[in-house]
C-alpha cells in the first residue's frame, strides 16, 4: 500500500509464479509461520509438477512450484485425461 497526502490510499494486487529447487512440502512451513494464508495446499499436478498456493500479509497472490518428474506429451496427456497432440 502506498500512503502519502497527496496520494491518499493506493492498492494493487499482484500474482507472483515462483519455481523452487527445493521441497515444496518443506517450503509451506515457514511461509506460514511469515503470515501467509494457504488457499491451495501443495499437491501434485498432472504435467509433473507440486505446487501450493498463497496470499501475503497485502493480498498479493503466490503460487510456488516445482517440477518433480518430467513427462512427455502422451504421458501428460494420459494422466491429464486428454489426447496428447504432436503440436501446440
Amino acid at each position: 500500500m502506498i500512503e502519502g497526502p497527496d496520494v491518499g490510499i493506493a492498492h494493487s494486487e499482484m500474482k507472483v509464479y515462483v519455481n523452487l529447487d527445493e521441497d515444496i512440502d518443506a517450503h509451506r512451513p515457514p511461509a506460514c509461520v511469515a503470515g501467509a494464508e494457504i488457499f491451495r495446499e501443495p499437491e501434485d499436478q498432472f504435467y509433473g509438477g507440486r505446487l501450493y498456493d498463497a496470499n501475503d500479509l497485502e493480498g498479493h497472490q503466490w503460487t510456488f512450484s516445482r517440477l518433480i518428474k518430467s513427462l512427455s506429451l502422451e504421458e501428460m496427456g494420459h494422466a491429464g485425461g486428454v489426447a496428447a497432440r504432436d503440436h501446440l
